[in-house]
C-alpha cells in the first residue's frame, strides 16, 4: 500500500506529503519495517503545518488520486501522520487502499460533476454506472427526491461554503439508502474521505476550508471526463 500511493504521489506531483519507503527483506503481510522519517505526531504538533500545501496534500492522495489513478488512500486518521520540521506531512501508515475500477472511477467522476450542476439523473446514472442501484429500484422516485431536496442544489451547496457542501453530501448518502442503493465499499470509502478531510483540515487551522482546497481538481474535472470519456 506504501509503495502504491508513493508511485501515486510521484506521478501527481505532491510536494507536501512524504512517505517513508519500505525497508527491503523487512516486510511481511503482518508487519512492515519502514525508513525512518523524523517528525512529531499530527494530534500535537497540527497547528504547526502548512495548511494550504498540506490540504493540497491530502486531496491528491485522496480525492485526486482516486479519480486519476484508481488507487487512493482510504483511511486517513490523525494517528497516520506526522508533522515535519518544515511544515510538510509524513504519512506514517496506510492500512487501507482504495481500488477503483475503470467503471467506477466514471461513476465517481460523472456523479460529482452532476452533483455540481445538479443533474439528479446524472446522478442516479452514476451510481448505476459504478454498480450500486440494484433490481427494482424505482429510478424516478429516487430522482424526485433527489431533486426536492434544497441541500442537493448546487447554489445551496456551493453558496453556503463547506458546511453546506458537506450537508448535501450527507442528504444524498440519505436518500440513496433510503432508496436500498448499495454503493460499493470502494465507492463508501471515496466519500468518506471527503468527511475525514473536512475533520484534519479544521485541526490544521480554524480557516481551512474544503471546498477551496478541492476547487484545482474541481475545474480539472471536465480534462479528467474527456480522458475517462464519461
Amino acid at each position: 500500500n506504501t509503495v502504491e500511493l508513493g508511485l501515486a504521489i510521484e506521478e501527481l506531483g505532491i510536494s507536501g506529503i512524504e512517505v517513508p519507503r519500505p525497508i527491503p527483506g523487512m516486510a511481511a503481510p503482518r508487519a512492515v519495517v519502514l525508513e525512518r522519517v523524523d517528525g512529531r505526531p499530527f494530534a500535537a504538533a497540527a497547528h504547526d503545518v502548512d495548511a494550504e500545501k498540506a490540504a493540497a496534500a491530502l486531496v491528491g492522495i485522496t480525492i485526486e488520486s482516486a479519480l486519476t489513478r484508481g488507487v487512493f488512500h482510504a483511511d486517513l486518521r490523525p494517528e497516520h501522520l506526522g508533522v515535519l520540521d518544515d511544515g510538510r506531512l509524513a504519512l506514517w501508515g496506510c492500512g487501507t487502499l482504495g481500488f477503483l475500477t475503470p467503471d467506477t472511477r466514471r461513476g465517481a467522476l460523472k456523479y460529482l460533476m452532476a452533483v455540481l450542476s445538479g443533474d439528479f439523473e446524472g446522478q442516479v446514472e452514476a451510481m448505476r454506472l459504478s454498480g450500486a442501484v440494484p433490481p427494482g429500484v424505482d429510478v424516478d422516485a429516487l430522482v424526485a427526491d433527489l431533486a426536492a431536496a434544497e441541500a442537493l442544489q448546487p447554489m445551496t451547496m456551493l453558496s453556503g461554503g463547506q458546511q453546506s457542501a458537506l450537508a448535501g453530501m450527507r442528504q444524498a448518502v440519505t436518500l440513496l439508502l433510503e432508496h436500498q442503493l448499495r454503493p460499493p465499499i470502494e465507492v463508501v470509502l471515496f466519500v468518506r474521505n471527503l468527511f475525514a478531510l473536512r475533520a484534519l483540515l479544521a485541526r490544521m487551522s480554524p480557516e481551512a476550508d474544503l471546498l477551496a482546497a478541492l476547487m484545482p481538481l474541481v475545474q480539472r474535472l471536465p480534462q479528467l471526463a474527456q480522458e475517462l470519456d464519461v
